[in-house]
């Protein structure tokens, strides 16, 4: 069976795939005429999987961003809670500072705003006082009032046009099939506009102009009294100016000063609004926590418990991410486990937080509805607003009864992803599934046959078989359904017996992890170099036995199978135990940890003997060199031990009892 392959090249801006499989933005399933290979297509699979996993770290990163800024805010409520709880007076008392601040910046940014008034209306005084005055002087140059205001009329009218071309140019834009062209047209049309704006302005400014001359050149004596008279409003204006040679450059500082003052008192006041709201907020709070101070004291503790955690997970998401851009999108340490925990914590602490803010929104609409009942409306107005209250009462206890519901429905977050992340054990499983084959194999010149025949190569044990096939699988389905290399899917021809049951399994190895000492981790290393290099011989071995056609009692087979099966199954713990490995830190000095070695004299047995134990890992037990495992009932009562302590240990055949007398490394 020989099925054509094609492949696909990369498109912009495509982020579905058909079968609403996971697709990485920029990729596409366009099929071309190329021959391509299994290791290509591996390739392929590994950056598409890095980019996959790089997507969902950004997103798991903005998720723990949200939930850990939440977080901190819900302790900032519960802590003014107690607050109110201690001292019920306090919100009055920090909502009342808080509007005695705005009151101030308020009045200071009137009385800022008045500054510039002055000043400006000083400095157009004078300004308008010597345009009479050069009127009077030189009558001819004064410009005809009636031409000067044909100018600003005919001005405003192409400001009235260029406001609708700027609409209509907006409306375009919505519904262009050339955006860029529109918003070409758009810009020309804004700037247009902000250039009429300008004629109309200076064209205004010529007709007072004319208007202030010609009434100059009509009255010459009261055009140098209004001059005098405007030049000594700027003096007052500027009481701090003293003889300045030039007024005019002296109130334009000033102007330029008061301005300034003006903008700073105006952000005063947007400061003190904030600031105001928050008192507000704050004294709901405290009036929440004097309430019911049990229930706030009860809060406090659930937020604290869970800002830590939040902000621990936030930093642990951004140091996954951080990880992943380097290493392009892949990390060596699978990351479900994690990234379920984390998931399932902060679907819990969301949930809490969203139970205690409704039970204090309920408070509050029945502490409003109480005070509605016990208050009478005198007026239509007061009425109304009592029945819109009532109302939102009413939809905001819709609105808790829905979130309620959703509580109880939401599911928890699952460990187990929608395909097998490219791990250290799925990207070895890959490699080894290409290796078999050899990379130069075209993807087309696979068969169901030759699938068959890598699986009998893997063994029997079920967790072995799901840990080497299901990323196989994986990326079989990647190759005929995301990119369209394969015209059916190769991975249905490898079995894999209850496949729910191995993946449960996978998932609860991928929790464990194997502390050991760096000679264990070494010796771990030699013994799976020392297993692969006897694999290949295993599988030729079995290739000969085959050739006898009568398998039926083909002992010479079984035993070359069983053997092939066994360094199979020792290579894949090895495997497992080295991705898995953590080398130990050690301890505080003087105490006993993993890599120690530990003498020991035998109190309930008598004697003087001396016995030296060495503290290793699982793994690297060995009975004739006296290294015990930290995790059997010797190695657990001496871990931690100090040189003198008595240590008792529980057996089957009775107690123990332990001197400790040397504690080395």
């Amino acid at each position: 069976m020989t099925i054509e392959a094609t492949a696909t090249m990369p498109e912009d801006d495509v982020t579905t795939a058909e079968g609403g499989d996971d697709v990485v933005e920029g990729e596409s399933r366009a099929p071309r005429k190329e021959i391509i290979t299994v290791g290509k297509a591996a390739d392929e699979y590994s950056d598409w999987c890095g980019k996959r996993e790089l997507q969902a770290a950004r997103r798991e990163k903005q998720a723990a961003e949200e939930d850990s800024k939440d977080a901190q805010q819900q302790l900032k409520d519960a802590e003014t809670r107690v607050k109110g709880a201690r001292d019920p007076e306090a919100a009055e008392r920090g909502l009342t500072t808080a509007k005695q601040d705005l009151t101030d910046a308020q009045q200071q940014a009137k009385d800022a705003q008045q500054r510039v008034k002055d000043l400006e209306r000083a400095r157009q005084q004078v300004e308008d006082a010597e345009t009479r005055v050069e009127g009077a002087k030189n009558p001819e140059a004064a410009e005809d009032p009636k031409a000067a205001q044909q100018e600003l009329t005919a001005a405003k009218q192409g400001l009235k046009d260029a406001q609708q071309r700027v609409k209509d140019a907006q409306r375009q834009v919505k519904g262009a099939e050339d955006l860029e062209a529109a918003q070409q047209e758009l810009a020309a049309a804004k700037q247009g506009r902000e250039d009429t704006q300008r004629q109309v302005k200076d064209a205004g400014a010529r007709v007072r102009n004319a208007k202030l001359m010609q009434q100059g050149a009509k009255a010459p004596e009261a055009a140098e009294r209004k001059l005098t008279a405007a030049e000594q409003g700027l003096k007052d204006a500027l009481p701090q100016v003293q003889d300045a040679e030039d007024l005019k450059e002296a109130a334009a500082r000033e102007l330029a000063v008061a301005e300034q003052s003006r903008d700073d008192a105006q952000q005063q006041v947007k400061d003190a609004e904030a600031r105001v709201k928050d008192a507000e907020r704050d004294a709901r709070l405290m009036q929440q926590g004097a309430a019911d101070p049990e229930a706030a004291e009860r809060d406090l503790r659930v937020a604290r418990r869970d800002a830590g955690p939040a902000q621990q997970d936030e930093a642990a998401a951004r140091q996954d991410w951080e990880k992943m851009e380097e290493a392009g999108g892949r990390l060596k340490a699978s990351q479900d486990v994690k990234l379920a925990t984390r998931q399932t914590a902060r679907v819990r602490r969301a949930t809490e937080r969203e139970e205690i803010n409704d039970r204090w929104e309920k408070w509050e609409d029945e502490q409003e509805e109480q005070r509605d009942a016990t208050t009478e409306s005198s007026t239509t107005q007061e009425s109304e607003a009592r029945e819109k209250r009532a109302q939102e009462r009413q939809n905001r206890s819709k609105k808790r009864q829905e979130r309620e519901t959703r509580r109880r429905e939401r599911p928890q977050p699952s460990s187990k992803k929608a395909a097998q992340p490219l791990d250290e054990g799925a990207r070895s499983a890959v490699t080894k599934f290409v290796t078999h084959f050899t990379p130069g194999l075209p993807i087309a010149e696979l068969t169901p046959r030759g699938l068959e025949a890598f699986q009998e190569t893997i063994g029997t044990n079920a967790a072995d078989v799901a840990a080497r096939l299901l990323p196989v699988k994986e990326f079989l389905r990647f190759c005929w359904k995301t990119r369209g290399y394969t015209e059916a899917n190769l991975g249905n021809h490898l079995r894999v017996k209850s496949p729910t049951a191995a993946s449960a399994l996978i998932e609860h190895e991928e929790a464990e992890r194997f502390e050991m000492t760096a000679e264990g981790l070494q010796q771990l290393k030699e013994d799976l170099e020392r297993h692969r290099e006897e694999l290949p011989a295993a599988i030729q071995a079995v290739a000969q036995a085959r050739e006898d056609k009568d398998i039926r009692e083909n002992a010479p087979l079984e035993a070359a199978r069983e053997n092939q099966e066994r360094l199979n199954s020792r290579i894949n713990e090895l495997e497992y135990q080295i991705a898995h490995a953590v080398i130990s830190a050690g301890g505080a000095a003087g105490r006993a940890h993993l890599g120690s070695t530990v003498g020991v004299r035998r109190l309930d047995a008598g004697g003087d003997q001396v016995q030296q134990y060495t503290l290793v890992g699982p793994t690297e037990v060995n009975a004739e060199q006296r290294r015990i495992s930290v995790e059997s009932p010797v190695g657990k009562g001496l871990v931690d031990s100090t040189v003198g302590a008595i240590v008792e240990i529980e057996v089957p055949r009775g107690t123990m009892r332990y001197e400790v007398v040397s504690v080395e490394g």
